[in-house]
């Protein structure tokens, strides 16, 4: 019920939606019909359209699922991991600019580079400070 329900809304274009419905999939508690895909395949399809739509949430995940390779038949690939981890991080997700930070500081797929690791992990912990910042507290019980 809950994968129609999210299925749907990706059909329409709600990010959440898509983000909701390839997770269940990824997660193995949504199952596929013997001719489609299978369930991971079928998640990364959901991700990536949820993607598509400028979802920093998305982007990382994407990029977290290549990075670890840790989804049944999803394989590492850190080609992905690197494009969806930079477009999250373009799009301000705090552990993307930090796991780009790495990849650069290590190599891993691209040549590496301390100028831009230091550079993403700048960003990263920019990312935090504003986090931190834009956090409020609710005070109940005041009229003004």
């Amino acid at each position: 019920m809950q994968l129609t329900m999210f299925s749907q809304a990706c059909d329409y274009g709600f990010a959440d939606g898509c983000f909701n419905a390839g997770m269940l999939y990824l997660m193995g508690r949504a199952k596929t019909k013997f001719w489609e895909d299978g369930p991971h395949t079928q998640g990364l399809r959901l991700l990536e359209k949820c993607c598509d739509l400028d979802v920093a949430k998305c982007c990382s995940h994407l990029s977290g699922v290549y990075l670890s390779g840790k989804y049944g038949s999803v394989q590492r690939n850190l080609q992905y991991a690197f494009d969806y981890g930079k477009k999250a991080c373009d799009l301000g997700d705090m552990t993307a600019c930090s796991n780009v930070s790495q990849m650069y500081a290590r190599g891993d797929w691209v040549q590496q580079n301390n100028k831009l690791a230091l550079e993403y992990k700048e960003r990263a912990k920019k990312l935090e400070r504003d986090s931190k910042d834009d956090s409020f507290s609710m005070t109940f019980g005041q009229t003004s």
